[in-house]
């Protein structure tokens, strides 16, 4: 049984909030940001709604229909709150009401390094650019820079959750849903890589790790393009079932910057940090050289340079050329 919220909680954004009331319901009046998802339609559209740990607001027109729409799901995701009649919502003095049809509103959110650094690699692009989702799932990423205007594509094995990554995009893709459609690519990573070499701006990978791929993976970011990688990181086997249990897919420390070596990459980002469940993940980001950024590093500083013009202290990342964080002797490339 649901726990009752109130039109408050979700007004504050300390939960986010689900309408299966009538379109025309909703359009009359709702709560500001709260997304509409018909309630025939909540358990196929399973992909726009947030992860289990979410609490979540249910509006619905009677309480026996918001009950109905959580007995569809099964269990399968632990929703908490019950709001019923716009009345209530008046009754409580919420303000952030809206009317008509928000079509940006949603529920579920991108990869949050990706958030937190898009305008910054955009930045150092000139601008939004072409970007690859290798294990792109339900295509949260890729809808989420179509809207920025990126060209997208993913990768991906199963067919269904191409299916959901094409209608994200068009669906939260906004003004460029209909210039920038995104390309899938139904691939077996195992058999054969879809990406030719030097071809992508920008490369994401998140939760996604077959080291027969890393090279490929590496091969497809053109010069001054970059890899943006979030996975698990060691240590993460220690905590909770769900998780990965072998090395072969978690990585080790060090380990992405050996693979993204310095002789042909510059390392933006490396940070560890830990997911709500304590998991650590490693979020990682490098960025090709360009053949000119290669010649300049590999040719002798002239002694007529005036000093300090070749200074050897760490830029910001804002900068468009990032030196490299140094490498210390890890583990081997593809080692597992």
């Amino acid at each position: 049984m649901a726990t009752e919220g109130t039109w408050a909680e979700a007004a504050s954004g300390s939960r986010r909030a689900l309408d299966v009331r009538s379109r025309g319901d909703y359009e009359d009046g709702h709560l500001a940001g709260s997304v509409w998802i018909p309630a025939d339609e909540v358990e196929r559209r399973l992909y726009e709604l947030p992860e289990t740990a979410i609490p979540l607001l249910v509006v619905a027109a009677s309480r026996d229909a918001a009950n109905e729409v959580l007995s569809r799901l099964g269990g399968r995701c632990k929703w908490v709150g019950v709001g019923v009649g716009w009345e209530e919502c008046c009754s409580q003095d919420v303000v952030l009401v809206d009317r008509g049809f928000d079509s940006q509103a949603k529920l579920w959110r991108p990869t949050p390094i990706l958030v937190e650094w898009v305008e910054r690699l955009e930045g150092m692009l000139g601008g939004p650019g072409s970007m690859a989702d290798i294990g792109c799932g339900h295509g949260r990423d890729m809808a989420f820079l179509t809207a920025r205007g990126w060209q997208v594509s993913g990768v991906d094995n199963r067919a269904v959750l191409l299916d959901h990554a094409v209608h994200l995009c068009s669906r939260y893709g906004g003004a460029y849903a209909d210039k920038h459609k995104p390309t899938t690519l139904a691939a077996d990573l195992r058999k054969a890589f879809p990406l030719a070499p030097l071809s992508t701006d920008l490369v994401v990978v998140v939760r996604f790790l077959l080291r027969d791929t890393l090279e490929s993976i590496r091969a497809c970011v053109r010069p001054g393009g970059f890899i943006l990688y979030s996975h698990f990181l060691e240590g993460c086997h220690l905590v909770g079932p769900k998780t990965p249990k072998t090395p072969s897919h978690y990585f080790a420390r060090g380990e992405l910057e050996e693979i993204f070596s310095a002789d042909e990459f510059d390392v933006v980002l490396s940070q560890e940090s830990k997911l709500s469940d304590e998991r650590p993940i490693i979020d990682f980001i490098a960025r090709r050289k360009t053949p000119k950024t290669a010649l300049h590093e590999a040719t002798p500083a002239s002694p007529q340079v005036p000093p300090g013009a070749c200074s050897s202290a760490p830029r910001s990342p804002a900068d468009d050329d990032t030196p490299s964080v140094p490498i210390g002797a890890k583990r081997k490339f593809g080692e597992a």
